[in-house]
Order: C-alpha cells, then structure tokens, then sequence
C-alpha cells in the first residue's frame, strides 16, 4: 500500500494537450512546428511557475525530514553540535518541539528556566507539555524551590503525588493552614497514597490534624474497600476506647456479615454502620440472599439510607435471589422496588427473561419499565416481538407489527432485526460528512494535526495518537468530522473511527465502516469458496475494519 503521506504529485511532468509532434512533413515542419513549440514553452513556464511554490516547499518538508532523523538521533546520544547547526532549516518543521524536548531534559536543570517557561507557553496543545512539566516540577521539589513550585503548578496536569507535594510546598512557603487543609482531603481516601505523599502526611501528624473522626472516616473506606493493612495502620490514630471498639465491630461485620441478625448490636450506632451495614447486607446476598433479605428488611426501615445505596443492595439482593434458585422471588421483588432500580439491573432481568423464552415474563416487566427505558429501541422491539409470539389478540398484534415498521427505519441492529421480521428492505440512512475544502485546510494547518502527521510518517504511533487526541480535546462536533476527513486522507482508519464517535456522527457509512485489506478479503475468499461480504461480517464482529 501506497503511504498517502509520501505520495508527490507529478502533475508538473504531464505534458499539455497538442505538444505531442505529429507525422512528419515538410510544410508542417517548417511553418507550424515552431509556433507549437514555443506554444508549449509557454505553458509549461506557467504550469512550473504555478507548481514551484509548491515543489519547493515539498523537497523542504523531505530535507526536514531526513535532517530530523539525523537531530533526534544525535540528541538522543546527548550531543546538542548538530542541534545547533541546523536549527534554523528546523525550527518550522512541526516536530521541532520533540526536539527541543530532548534537549532541554537530557540534563535538565534550574537554569533552563526561561527555555521551559517558553516551551510550556508555545506547545500548550501537545503532550509534550505535560510531560516537561512533570519533569519539571521533580527537580523543582527536589531542589526545594518552593514558590517556583507553585508558580508552574497546574490543577489539570497533576496527579495525586503532585498535589501532595504541592501542599507541601505551601507548608513551606508559610501557607500553612491551606497547605494542611488540602493535604487532609489526599489523606482521607479508602487506599494507599504514593510515597511522594509521606512528607505532607507527616506535617499532618505532627500539626495533630488526625482526630479520632477523621481517622474513622479514612478507616470506614479501607475496610469498605477490604484495604484492611491500610485500616490497621489507621487504628493507630484512634486515641479514644469508644473508636477503637467501633473499628473491631466494624471491621467484625465485614468479614461475619450474619452478625446483622443482632439488631441490638448495631441500632444504637446505626448512622455510623449504615455504610458498613450496606456493605454486609451485600456481601451475604451472595450466600445466603434470604437471609440478607430479611435482614435489610428491618435495616432500611429503621434508617435513612440514600438512593444510591438501596440500588446497590436492590441489585445485590434481586441477583443473588436469582442465582439462588428463588427465580420468582426475586422476579416479584424487583417489581415491587422498580422506582429504585437502576437500568443496569433491570435490563440484566429483562435478558435473562429473554435467555428462558419467558415472554409473558417480558412483556410484563417492559410493559412497567421508567418511560426512558421502555422507549429504548431495543426494548421497543422486543416487546413487539414478544407480543407476535405470545399473543392472539388482534390488536395487540396490529400494535407489535407498528412499532416493527417504525423501528425498520433505522440503520441500527434492532432496525435490521424489525426489516427482516416485516420483510423490509434496510435502510441505510448514508448522509455523507459535509465540511468544505477550507475548513479541512485549516483543520490540517493546525499544529497538533501537523505533529500527528510527521509522527506517522516516522512510525512513531503512539505520540501520533497522543499528538491527535491532545490536540482534540476542545474540539466541537464539526471538527472532530473535519479531523475524521483528514485522518481519512491519511488512511489511519483507527482514528476515523473514534473521530466519528466523538462527533457523535453516525450516519457516514464509509468513514465509520471503511473497507480496507480488500485484496486480502477477496484472495481468501476465493481460496474458501466463500462471498467475501461473509467475511467482512466476520471480522466486523470483532473490529470497524
């Protein structure tokens, strides 16, 4: 294949129509020859003056190519000689800041300062930012340059050992009631923190900011997150016999969820277990679910439990009473909780109805699903389907065969399954995506969009696609389709893909489906004796092309 991003047009090299000589003879020769020749003359000294901007500007991108090869490699070795002297011929290629990159990190250093404040400025758009700021920021921490620390530190970019060493830094610039505030909400998590979090964690211990309830609300997520290593170190922190006995009955119930059977144990302190209660009323659904039932009974309505919760336990309830053989229990007792289901739930009940053939199991449960699920296309089709099956009634059968005809509309898997039930031809729905010529320019002038195309010219596709992402973030529907016909050009279907999807644009056949390795698909048919469409539908289970 043919890389689109090397081929060179040789339109220059076409001759012009009437300068082919014709059969010879002498008064042709002699009196119209010449005025064809300098005809012709003319014509290509206008096409070339046309065409030379363009081929000059074509060797240059080739030049630069090869001399950044050359550059990176001579940097990657930690010589900058070569760096120097073509600096010029480089500095417009787009990825000169991979370049500059390499330089400034092969020995970071303080005074490079100005030289990373400008590259964090110019290539805001690229990867690349991110990471020297990271770097960045290292030796700045490193070399306990406190307020220089803050002045480059950026929300967006941090992760969690950042932001402790951040905090850190403002302890240490004199902020330090901020500093410890902000280092408490990185304490108070259900998990282990990095290492890079040890010095700010220690400021914390030694400022005497772990009370007893904070430590119990660190102590609550370990063990709700069976972190229990991390909610013995906790424990530690507990300087009252009332918290230290609550974590032994706390961390009790997690691992003997029957417990729950001794309502006196736990309804004296049941707005500091309610989590904890959760957490066990789910964990022995999966055991015994009749008995978790029964339990949750009398918890919910002694407690004010939110929503999110009861979904939890709803789920782990409805589930386990399925798996344990009480089918119609746990039917009739999702029915009765339906306003509190979420939708994942109720379209696993829905599936298992469809798995057993049970459509009269179905068509009920559809029939009193939130109106937002209910009008779900799939499950629109379903219940028609349901109702053809399992019904005589007339209207009710004129009813399923509407909805079919309705859904036979759409270019979607159920739109298909309805046209096959109703004989139907498909309807492919292929709207084209319409950006003009001037709005694919300035989408391919960007910067980013550049840098992504010299990183797939060089093979190097992992920056190609951070380049392209990054470069995406802001980007609106429009441009994600104007990026989508430029990455087509560029034959990288993989990213036509996902462009389309973050347009939201569905209804470009070719750009979401492209047919690629044909001659591959058609050689391996004809070896099989098998329609190469057979094929393509194969794969497509797996992959968009």
């Amino acid at each position: 294949m043919i890389n689109p991003l090397t081929k060179a047009s040789n339109r220059f090299l076409a001759k012009p129509a009437g300068c082919e000589p014709g059969l010879s003879a002498g008064w042709l020769y002699t009196n119209v020859l010449p005025a064809l020749r300098l005809s012709c003359l003319l014509f290509l000294g206008i096409e070339l003056l046309h065409s030379a901007p363009a081929l000059a500007r074509e060797a240059t991108l080739t030049q630069q190519r090869e001399l950044y090869v050359s550059v990176k490699k001579s940097l990657d070795r930690g010589s900058t000689s070569l760096f120097k002297q073509h600096l010029q011929e480089l500095q417009d290629y787009p990825l000169f800041p991979y370049l500059e990159y390499t330089r400034l990190t092969y020995r970071l250093s303080v005074n490079d300062e100005p030289a990373v404040s400008r590259f964090l400025q110019k290539y805001d758009d690229s990867w690349l930012n991110r990471r020297l700021r990271r770097n960045w920021l290292k030796l700045l921490y490193r070399k306990e340059l406190w307020q220089l620390y803050q002045d480059y530190y950026l929300e967006s970019a941090a992760n969690t050992e950042i932001k402790c060493r951040y905090y850190f830094a403002r302890y240490q610039s004199g902020e330090k009631q901020a500093a410890l505030e902000g280092g408490l909400k990185l304490w108070v998590v259900g998990n282990s923190q990095p290492k890079g979090c040890d010095p700010l964690f220690k400021l914390l211990i030694a400022e005497q900011r772990i009370s007893n309830e904070v430590a119990w609300q660190r102590y609550t997520l370990a063990i709700l997150n069976h972190e229990y290593q991390l909610g013995r170190y906790v424990e530690r922190f507990f300087s009252s016999d009332k918290y230290r006995q609550l974590a032994t009955s706390y961390v009790s119930l997690d691992r003997n969820p029957r417990q729950l059977a001794e309502h006196r144990l736990f309804d004296a302190n049941t707005p500091v277990f309610m989590p904890v209660i959760a957490h066990a009323i789910r964990h022995l659904a999966r055991r015994d679910a009749p008995a978790a039932r029964k339990y949750w009974a009398h918890y919910e309505s002694t407690q004010p439990f939110d929503k999110n919760t009861q979904q939890q336990v709803l789920t782990a309830l409805v589930k386990g009473l399925y798996r344990q053989g009480y089918e119609d229990v746990a039917a009739s007792y999702l029915r009765d909780h339906i306003s509190i289901a979420d939708t994942a739930l109720l379209e696993w009940q829905l599936r298992n109805s469809l798995q057993k053939g049970d459509w009269n199991a179905l068509i009920t449960l559809i029939e009193i699903l939130p109106d937002e699920l209910r009008e779900h296309e799939r499950w629109r089709y379903w219940h028609a389907r349901g109702l053809l099956l399992h019904t005589t009634k007339a209207s009710d059968i004129d009813a399923a065969k509407t909805t079919l005809r309705e859904i036979s509309r759409f270019r979607s898997f159920y739109g298909f399954l309805a046209c096959d039930w109703i004989d139907n031809p498909y309807n492919l729905q292929d709207r084209p995506v319409a950006v003009t010529d001037e709005e694919i320019e300035r989408m391919a002038n960007k910067p980013s969009i550049e840098r992504a195309r010299e990183l797939l010219f060089h093979r190097q596709y992992l920056n190609a696609r951070r380049e392209w992402y990054n470069g995406g973030i802001n980007f609106d529907s429009i441009q994600w389709q104007t990026a989508a016909r430029i990455a087509q050009k560029w034959q990288w279907h993989g990213q036509v893909i996902l462009a389309m999807a973050r347009a939201k644009y569905w209804d470009d056949i070719d750009m979401r489906f492209p047919l690629v390795y044909g001659e591959e698909f058609r050689h391996n048919a004809q070896q099989r004796h098998l329609p190469p469409p057979l094929l393509y539908a194969i794969a497509r289970q797996e992959s968009a092309f």
